[in-house]
């Protein structure tokens, strides 16, 4: 990932404040529920998780990830705004690591 997509995020990390938990459902197998919280600029930003490229040598425990945010419409007043994010994702049963690139963090998945 590239610095400017790094830098593209207008909300930010303030502290360590994602969890990565695997749970088993049924048939469908192994699923790993991914919780955050990034400080935004205003109210009204809009954030959720992506699978993201996990480049030329993914690592086979590792799952992907990328924030997205999506800005407010109108004219909205500048206060730091602590914004959740979550995704659920289907997993092999040897994803251990959740990665998302452009915080540049690494949170360990723990089985529920």
């Amino acid at each position: 990932m590239s610095a400017a997509e790094k830098k593209s995020l207008q909300c930010e990390l303030t502290r360590d404040h994602f969890t990565a938990v695997a749970t088993m459902h049924g048939t469908e197998g192994r699923r790993v529920t991914v919780t955050g919280q990034l400080s935004c600029p205003s109210i009204g930003f809009t954030l959720h998780l992506e699978k993201d490229d996990p480049g030329i040598n993914p690592q086979p425990n590792e799952l992907v990830l990328k924030v997205v945010e999506e800005k407010p419409d109108g004219v909205v007043p500048p206060v730091l705004t602590d914004t959740e994010v979550s995704g659920y994702f289907p997993v092999k049963p040897e994803v251990d690591t959740v990665v998302i690139r452009n915080l540049d963090i690494t949170v360990p998945v723990k089985d529920e």
